[in-house]
């Protein structure tokens, strides 16, 4: 393994939890695999134990946190010369700073990102690490940029079971059932959101329950 069990176990487990949307349990596991993970000054380890945490932060929602622990992961990949790793890390941070509305930020990202990749492909690099993960990122960061209108979902990078179902509401809401959709809405969406902590998305659900006023 490339890092120790004690730091890829609790990794894993964190990235796992987050995905079922427990997050409080997952972000026990975030600490641990950082406090594990930082001693070893080993850029491929620290750089896994960041890649879970930022994980947890951008199903939730919480992009400054995410922000801050991709830049770390940036830094360290950057300084441990792990190239390998780094078009996640950048791609990551476009597409957070994307979220942020930071544009010239986000280009320059795009920009390194894009030389990353064309490198990893003159090199023919291939595995888990290499194009179409950070790709997909990278281009949904550009649309977000150009059009300046910052995704509402995160694609598939969202919770397995994230609170959701949009189409109820939706179907409501096409054929004139507001009443309704409202109720789904808050019944089912902002409750959940609210209880799972997860502010960006509660406010983008009570942006859409404003729409039906």
């Amino acid at each position: 393994m490339g890092a120790p069990p004690s730091v890829w176990d609790r990794r894993w487990l964190d990235m796992s939890l987050a995905e079922l949307g427990r997050f409080a349990k997952a972000a026990a596991y975030e600490a641990e695999a950082i406090r594990l993970a930082e001693p070893t000054h080993r850029a491929f380890t620290v750089g896994q134990a960041h890649r879970a945490a930022r994980t947890l932060h951008l199903f939730k929602g919480d992009w400054t946190k995410a922000r801050s622990l991709i830049e770390h992961w940036i830094a360290v990949l950057r300084t441990g010369g792990d190239a390998l790793n780094l078009p996640w890390a950048v791609a990551s941070s476009a597409w957070i700073l994307a979220h942020l509305g930071k544009t010239s930020e986000t280009l320059n990202r795009l920009r390194e990102g894009e030389q990353l990749l064309e490198r990893q492909a003159a090199r023919r690099v291939v595995g888990d690490v290499a194009t179409p993960i950070p790709a997909g990122w990278m281009r949904r960061a550009a649309r977000a940029t150009t059009s300046r209108r910052w995704p509402r979902r995160a694609a598939q990078h969202v919770p397995a079971r994230r609170p959701l179902p949009p189409r109820p509401r939706k179907l409501y809401g096409r054929t004139g059932k507001r009443e309704q959709a409202q109720e789904h809405l808050t019944t089912t969406t902002t409750t959940m959101y609210r209880e799972m902590d997860m502010t960006f998305w509660l406010e983008q659900a009570g942006r859409e329950m404003a729409a039906f006023r």
